[in-house]
């Protein structure tokens, strides 16, 4: 059986103010004609269609529109799971009509849900067990005031718990689907900026072990794509496209796994190139004006860090005449010069003095003549307004 994997859409997302459904409208017919290219017997959604629990009506239409050309036009099966950023019972809503035309979507966790079952062309009949993220408040009711049933590792181990009791009744494969935060052996590689951590530095973490007897975990959450076991049969497939600019150096895709009647799963990395690509550069302003080798820059989402001081006037601007989709404009600290300090208790400091200390910290360098004549004009504005 072969499947593709994929998680982490996040739909209607917006990047500092610009809307990148344009771009995942063009990652996803990409990822129509991998399906159409690999004729795969599934394909697998982990979680986090949307960027929202109450999504754009914008990123709604993209989602049917996507689904309804995986099911109609390439004719393959989808079994998809709700994330963190979704509204489980959104995701959920019709799923008991949709799974009777291959379409089958978990929003809530529920630990008496029947595995999907699925047959390829050969005979090969696999059992996907579903689970959706689980708030642990959610979990507590559904497994009652257990232990571990208020943790984010508690809760998944629970639904692993009861899969594992429908895995023994089954001679069937198994492929888990989950969205979670999981560990392996090796520290998990994410950035920051990207995904909020279900829990902070990674404890509360299910281990990768724990998925040992399923033929291939497809994991959702974290956005780089990554094994979390040798030979990858515990896998993030990582996010459809690059949302934070600290993934800037992440190569996005899909996954392709392969499963035999035995054996370990055969897993492949198979890019996808996106319609604007997301980047980061650095230098002066009039080096990256200027720069011949930063042209394949300038069709990119761009984020500037700019080693000007004193920084330059209207630096964004004139960075949008070359690279007109620069979104982040970022500076680095100066570390020349002396810096005044300010002190929050001293008595009656001249305005004018207190001006050039405050412009001497933040430019590293005097104010200006012009500066200084802009200062006293502003200032004796302001005590004219004060006795009037």
């Amino acid at each position: 059986m072969r499947i593709v994997h994929l998680a982490d859409l996040h739909l209607g997302k917006v990047l500092h103010g610009t809307s990148l459904l344009e771009d995942q409208r063009h990652a996803l017919a990409a990822v129509v004609a991998l399906l159409r290219g690999e004729r795969p017997d599934a394909l697998v959604l982990a979680g986090d269609l949307y960027d929202r629990a109450l999504p754009s009506a914008e990123a709604v239409r993209l989602l049917d529109d996507f689904l309804r050309e995986v099911h109609d036009g390439c004719g393959v099966p989808v079994v998809a799971i709700a994330g963190n950023h979704d509204s489980a019972d959104h995701v959920g809503f019709g799923s008991w009509l949709f799974s009777r035309g291959a379409l089958h979507v978990r929003g809530r966790a529920d630990p008496d849900l029947e595995p999907v079952t699925l047959t390829d062309k050969y005979g090969l009949s696999v059992d996907f067990h579903t689970l959706p993220y689980v708030d642990p408040e959610v979990a507590r009711v559904l497994f009652g005031d257990s232990e571990d049933a208020g943790t984010h590792r508690g809760s998944v181990l629970a639904l692993l718990h009861r899969a594992a009791e429908q895995r023994g009744r089954s001679p069937r494969r198994a492929v888990c689907v989950v969205h979670a935060l999981v560990q392996g052996e090796q520290p998990l590689s994410e950035c920051p900026r990207s995904e909020r951590a279900l829990f902070l530095g990674g404890a509360g973490a299910v281990p990768a072990r724990a998925f040992e007897g399923f033929a291939y975990t497809a994991l959702g959450h974290l956005h780089r794509p990554q094994d979390l076991t040798e030979g990858g049969s515990v896998r993030y497939a990582g996010s459809l496209l690059k949302y934070s600019f600290d993934e800037a150096s992440h190569d996005k895709g899909a996954t392709l796994v392969s499963l035999e009647a035995e054996g370990p799963a055969r897993v492949e990395h198979r890019s996808i190139a996106p319609r604007r690509d997301l980047c980061r550069v650095r230098g002066s302003l009039e080096e990256l004006l200027r720069d011949p080798a930063l042209a394949r820059f300038e069709g990119a989402y761009l984020s500037a860090e700019l080693t000007d001081h004193p920084r330059p006037l209207q630096a964004m601007d004139r960075l949008h005449k070359r690279f007109p989709y620069a979104l982040e404009l970022r500076w680095t600290k100066s570390s020349e010069g002396p810096r005044a300090v300010l002190s929050p208790k001293a008595p009656r400091v001249d305005p004018e003095a207190l001006f050039q200390e405050f412009y001497q910290r933040f430019r590293a360098e005097p104010p200006t003549d012009e500066a200084l004549a802009v200062f006293r004009e502003a200032l004796a504005d302001a005590r004219r307004a004060e006795g009037a």
